[in-house]
């Protein structure tokens, strides 16, 4: 009897630290190829996180450089991490962020809301420059991976790169044609942040836009203090 209670009460420990360890934002540190993030996103650990949208995401690719040009943002130090979803049959497959590391760098709110061919639809979302809070969505047309991921050797110098080769044996091949939604924040004296989501071409456009639509307002929620999360893409 004795030994039964002893089970029981072990099984709920090991149920209250499963669900402990996803209650928090991994740190920073911890974020390495191979890691997985949960929605609960990633902790920059000045009372600061990314959140992520639901499931369990495998850390990638981690990139490290700095931007080129000129100003105050010249050399400033910024992150990538791409993440691919554990669960095979997502219709959402990829997320990538990337944010400044480089705190005297999170003054501004501007951001850019490019209008080119390349997108079936872009919006600032009500928002416009010189606010404090600026967002900008956009849906691309359909393009591969390496021309919407892997674009920052351009504006980068010093990348350093760590990846698995997870695109073929997840799709079948080096550089998968998806659907990328681009989701783009920034909050004077907070980090900016931009996300990048790869999504099977499969899915309607319809849904897809829903989606993004639904996600984007709680943007500005987190911006506030508040806890968000992601609704998950049927």
């Amino acid at each position: 009897m004795k030994n039964n209670k002893f089970r029981a009460c072990l099984a709920a420990l090991m149920l209250l630290a499963v669900s402990t360890a996803h209650s928090e934002p991994i740190k920073l540190e911890d974020v390495k190829v191979g890691s997985t993030v949960t929605r609960e996103g990633i902790s920059f650990g000045w009372s600061e996180h990314i959140p992520m949208p639901e499931g369990e995401w495998e850390v990638v690719v981690r990139e490290e450089g700095e931007i080129k040009g000129v100003g105050p943002f010249e050399r400033s130090p910024i992150l990538t991490i791409t993440l691919l979803n554990r669960n095979i049959l997502a219709a959402l497959q990829i997320v990538q962020v990337s944010t400044s590391t480089n705190f005297k760098n999170r003054s501004s709110a501007n951001l850019t809301c490019p209008e080119t061919n390349d997108f079936v639809m872009s919006d600032r979302v009500g928002t416009a420059e010189g606010q404090n809070f600026q967002l900008c969505k956009a849906i691309y047309k359909p393009r591969t991976y390496m021309s919407i991921f892997e674009w920052k050797s351009k504006i980068y110098t010093k990348i350093q790169r760590d990846e698995v080769d997870f695109l073929f044996k997840r799709f079948n091949e080096t550089n998968p044609v998806l659907t990328t939604l681009m989701l783009k924040a920034g909050s004077k004296g907070n980090f900016g942040v931009f996300y990048y989501f790869g999504i099977d071409q499969n899915k309607k456009l319809i849904e897809i836009e829903n989606w993004l639509n639904i996600n984007i307002k709680k943007i500005e929620e987190h911006y506030s203090g508040k806890k968000i999360s992601f609704t998950e893409m049927q």
